[in-house]
């Protein structure tokens, strides 16, 4: 090699143990919360975390759900609107971006939707007047009642 030149040597910097945690309770949708573990040394050269639900672990299909800068580890969608249909996407991904690009294979999870529903709902109507009810409803509850504050 010439004297005063120098060799470009390529870095990958990738996050891992990608977390996920489903904060609805609808079949097929999630809300989500994804965590992850940053690279070592992630102060160098990575700019921001990108996420993505994607239909495979490579990252295909990619739809945008949110980014972070550095120093933040995870990411949340709260409220109405949080709800993110999975009939189309099976992975979260997150990808490390640099000022020169966006890493290209990054660390994914496959996602799982929790669904939590009653099930044997039945009313005894108590009032004898047309138009009007009165009565108890009654039902089955989930089997596991984690993540439910109130039945509505």
């Amino acid at each position: 090699m010439p004297r005063g030149r120098t060799v470009p040597t390529d870095v990958s910097k990738s996050v891992s143990a990608v977390s996920f945690g489903d904060l609805d309770l609808d079949e097929n949708a999630v809300a989500l919360a994804v965590a992850w573990t940053p690279p070592e040394d992630s102060t160098v050269s990575i700019m921001t975390y990108e996420m993505y639900l994607a239909t495979d672990a490579a990252g295909s299909g990619r739809a945008p759900i949110g980014s972070v800068g550095v120093g933040t580890n995870v990411y949340g969608i709260s409220g109405a609107s949080s709800d993110t249909d999975l009939t189309s996407r099976s992975h979260v991904v997150v990808c490390t971006k640099s000022t020169l690009a966006g890493q290209t294979m990054p660390a994914a999870l496959a996602l799982t939707a929790v669904a939590k529903g009653v099930s044997a709902v039945s009313f005894d109507d108590l009032d004898l007047d047309v138009n009007h009810v009165g009565g108890s409803v009654s039902w089955a509850s989930p089997e596991s009642s984690t993540g439910i504050e109130t039945y509505t």
